[in-house]
């Protein structure tokens, strides 16, 4: 088949979880045997730029094998960068280049990963005869903030058709009609999709109560690729020293800051604390973090690091903790920690509840409750030995190969076979 991957953001400038999704979904598809390519938004990319005489430009490249075809807004800064491209839902400028595209090019199927900034992209597959697969990676259609967060941190139970967008969100700024339509636009672009897929029950349910109609979307656990997954506990085999770490970008919402207020209430000498990842120009919060954590010689931040060499990280930690401050849906470092039979401590929400069971295979603590979590380090600082028990309880993700079968099938029953 000839399937076309969305996806907001991709490699090399992106490369978090729902980029590294995308890249090894569409590798496994490649592998057996389906023409694939992937369609993307950039602001910075290397490779060739084609001029169409169009508002929208293209860039061809290619990642790992994988062809991609990366779009930009030709006065992307004129319009404001990408808070502004990246809050609508319909786009006629990508929609138009997006038909010319289409139109170019022979695909069976769009798979969309995410819809951001390439959200009009699906009425195009639409009009242009192709069937539509979309991954709801996150509350992006739900919730121009993406993470169901308000402005003062607390959590948001729905946008309510966009007036609690408007109240909580952006009561200053005259945008309630726009944040309405945003809502309208929503619903009807996922109206349009042949079928809309989510790693989490939870974040189905939450679509729900949004009021969206949701009886038609499928649950469907999050494949990861075991290529790189090597088990090496030289470095982790310390005694009874625990190494805690922090694997993911460095951006409030996840957190951080949480965790090390609560590492420095634990007094234990046999306690380390690794922070890795990249904060994307959050230079503000990156530079309150090492305040933070200045004078704790067992604190390392350890700076940003490579997917593909994730097993060399993880040698030398002992417990992966996740204090994510938002509705969560199903975290790649979750899932990669699982699959190196290594324990997670994360918050007791969203999609992480769904993955970590507490007192199973791992913790999980009450949301921002600093005191909580660090119960949880006080414990396996006393009694190490519980990590082996959480470790032989692990529930390792399903292999990547494992979901690319079933989209297969699905895309199959979409297409016909005699595509």
């Amino acid at each position: 088949m000839r399937v076309l991957y969305a996806c907001h953001q991709f490699f090399p400038e992106y490369y978090t979880g729902t980029e590294r999704y995308t890249l090894d979904l569409a590798k496994q598809m490649q592998r057996m045997g389906h023409n694939v390519s992937v369609l993307t938004y950039a602001t910075k990319v290397a490779g060739a730029q084609q001029s169409t005489g169009a508002p929208v430009s293209r860039r061809m490249y290619e990642h790992e094998g994988i062809p991609v075809t990366a779009l930009q807004h030709v006065d992307f800064d004129r319009r404001g960068g990408l808070p502004s491209i990246s809050f609508e839902i319909e786009d006629p400028l990508i929609f138009q280049e997006l038909k010319r595209f289409l139109a170019e090019q022979s695909f069976d199927l769009l798979h969309c990963i995410h819809p951001m900034r390439l959200g009009r992209g699906i009425r195009a597959a639409k009009e242009s005869g192709l069937k539509v697969v979309l991954h709801l990676m996150d509350y992006w259609m739900i919730c121009p903030r993406v993470t169901l967060q308000r402005l003062d941190g607390s959590l948001c139970d729905g946008p309510d058709h966009g007036q609690n967008c408007a109240i909580f969100c952006y009561q200053d700024s005259g945008m309630a009609k726009q944040l309405l339509k945003r809502y309208a636009d929503s619903v009807e672009t996922l109206g349009m999709v042949d079928a809309v897929l989510s790693h989490s029950r939870f974040l189905i349910e939450m679509f729900n109560q949004s009021g969206v109609e949701t009886r038609g979307f499928v649950h469907c656990p999050n494949g990861f690729d075991y290529a790189n997954v090597k088990f090496n506990d030289r470095g982790r085999d310390r005694g009874d020293t625990v190494a805690f770490g922090f694997i993911g970008t460095i951006l409030p919402h996840k957190g951080v800051e949480i965790l090390i207020d609560a590492f420095k209430r634990v007094a234990a000498d046999n306690v380390r604390l690794k922070i890795y990842g990249g904060y994307f120009e959050e230079h503000e919060y990156h530079s309150r973090l090492l305040a933070k954590a200045e004078g704790d010689k067992r604190i390392e931040f350890c700076g940003d690091y490579d997917l593909n060499n994730i097993a060399r990280v993880l040698e030398e930690i002992n417990v992966v903790v996740v204090p994510s401050l938002w509705y969560e849906n199903a975290p790649l470092v979750i899932s990669t920690a699982q699959a190196f039979g290594i324990p997670v401590i994360a918050t007791g929400l969203g999609g992480m509840k769904e993955m970590v069971v507490d007192g199973v295979n791992g913790f999980t603590f009450r949301l921002g409750d600093v005191e909580d979590l660090a119960d949880k380090i006080r414990l396996l600082a006393a009694k190490p030995g519980v990590l082996a028990d959480l470790s032989r309880n692990k529930m390792p993700p399903p292999r990547i190969e494992s979901e690319a079968f079933l989209l297969e099938r699905l895309y199959f029953d979409l297409v016909g076979r005699s595509s």
